[in-house]
């Protein structure tokens, strides 16, 4: 038993989640996508388990996905932990039938004499998730959420659509996704969906909100379970760790972030007036994917700063469909800046990417192969006069949320986590690897501009010519000297 105990309003307050949480598996609740986040050891996940289990109870032949971003940590905190535990204190006789089989470690389908089935997947990319595609479920319970891909988890909500009946009332199955998180940060996509009402991917997309809800669960919500230091080491941990696992809060910034500090110091470099000037060049940087997404920064160099007027993003799309996007656009190009792999063999052509854009009408250079640390010291001291059009949100967020990786713990500033968000980042830091040491301010001058232009420099050669006159007359005269008229 904790030795903390709550006071009479922390648990009304702990009284009305708990029967938030409840209301919203409701059938009636209008809510579909829930958000259950909080601290650490606060019994989000075992709570939902529970709920999902009793879905299956209910409703013969409904499939359900528990999933996690690895394999390895669905197993070791969910497969072997969470959910047998759960079984055992609540469902006796199902957690002898997990034991004697039915939970098929080779498949890891959990299956009920009902015909109900538990399939515990991971889906931490887009891959893990195309091999889900073929299967429809009725609840999706995404642990860890913090960790997924946003846009695998768009992916996997197409197979949120199984039809299922009540096994007594003349009803169909209420279709749920749970997400369950530690909260990471504000920038993070499921603050945007569940607390903003945005589309992480089109902030202007407002979406529905009756079709969110969420609730927050945390350590004190638990103390019964907990043992009785556990809330004193939390409390030893540093502020912004207290603030995700203690007090179960959103923070400001992404953990280990490598660019938002240094971009928060310059606000005013976000602005409304980064728009395309056509007597620039535009410039763009790429950065490629395969089966993933390639990003693209357009920018231009004006007046000693770089303009960034536009940012185009997609994923699993060929070269042809980016050049119709550029020609699209109608810009003025001039280089266009590869990475380092640039180089490789498309296959589908036989020619390198640069030799293909060079086909398709495009001058193509790579950019020479650095360390990753390197790019990010390039970033950072170019984002001073960097100027970035405030309604590229994507980018803007990409930027921000772009953090190093953690291993046991530890900050790894040798390698950046690759995410949603890394493409954006990347395509930002090789725009400004481009122009770190070859800035070429090129500009086309209009007619007029052009003879305003050689008026100024006819009359700067004028003004050169007399002033070199008049040094002449003063070095070979000496006009102190009267001469008479006598002297003609």
């Amino acid at each position: 038993m904790s030795k903390y105990s709550l006071t009479p309003a922390q648990e009304a307050d702990r009284q009305r989640r708990i029967a938030l949480f409840n209301r919203m598996w409701e059938w009636d609740y209008p809510a579909r996508r829930l958000l259950i986040y909080g601290g650490s050891r606060s019994s989000k996940t075992f709570r939902v388990m529970g709920k999902v289990f009793k879905r299956g109870i209910y409703y013969p032949g409904s499939r359900h996905l528990i999933a996690r971003d690895t394999f390895t940590s669905l197993k070791n905190a969910i497969i072997l932990d969470t959910f047998p535990k759960m079984l055992r204190l609540y469902y006796p006789s199902f957690f002898k039938l997990w034991n004697d089989g039915a939970m098929n470690n080779s498949t890891n389908i959990f299956k009920l004499p009902n015909g109900s089935e538990f399939h515990f997947r991971a889906i931490g990319n887009e891959k893990e998730v195309e091999k889900l595609l073929g299967t429809e479920y009725a609840s999706i319970a995404a642990d860890e959420v913090s960790e997924v891909n946003y846009e695998a988890l768009q992916k996997l909500r197409t197979r949120l659509a199984q039809k299922v009946k009540h096994y007594k009332e003349d009803r169909y199955i209420k279709l749920i996704e749970a997400l369950i998180e530690n909260p990471p940060h504000k920038g993070h996509w499921t603050y945007k969906e569940h607390f903003l009402y945005m589309s992480p991917l089109d902030p202007e997309k407002k979406l529905d909100k009756s079709l969110y809800a969420n609730v927050r669960l945390n350590p004190m919500d638990n103390l019964e379970y907990l043992p009785d230091d556990y809330i004193d080491s939390l409390k030893e941990l540093p502020a912004h760790e207290q603030t995700r696992f203690l007090y179960g809060e959103f923070g400001e910034e992404a953990r280990g972030a490598v660019l938002a500090q240094e971009f928060a110091k310059y606000p005013d470099n976000m602005r409304g007036d980064v728009v395309y000037d056509n007597r620039y060049p535009v410039y763009t940087a790429w950065d490629l994917g395969h089966t993933d997404a390639t990003a693209i920064c357009f920018y231009q160099w004006i007046g000693g700063r770089v303009k960034v007027i536009d940012y185009l993003e997609a994923t699993m799309q060929a070269l042809p469909y980016f050049v119709e996007q550029l020609r699209a656009r109608n810009y003025k190009y001039d280089m266009v800046f590869f990475p380092h792999d640039g180089v490789n063999t498309e296959w589908a052509y036989g020619n390198t990417r640069i030799e293909r854009m060079h086909e398709l009408g495009f001058d193509c250079v790579t950019l020479p192969r650095i360390l990753e640390q390197e790019q990010i010291d390039i970033a950072r001291s170019m984002i001073p006069i960097v100027d970035i059009d405030r309604k590229l949100y994507r980018l803007i967020d990409c930027i921000n949320n772009m953090r190093y990786d953690f291993k046991d713990g530890v900050m790894d500033t040798k390698h950046v986590v690759h995410d949603e968000y890394s493409h954006g980042a990347k395509a930002f830091m090789y725009m400004c690897q481009s122009i770190y040491k070859n800035r070429d301010e090129k500009r086309e001058y209009t007619e007029q501009e052009r003879r305003e232009k050689m008026q100024q420099a006819m009359l700067d050669d004028i003004r050169r010519g007399l002033e070199a006159n008049r040094r002449q007359l003063s070095d070979t005269e000496d006009l102190t000297r009267v001469v008479s008229r006598e002297s003609y």
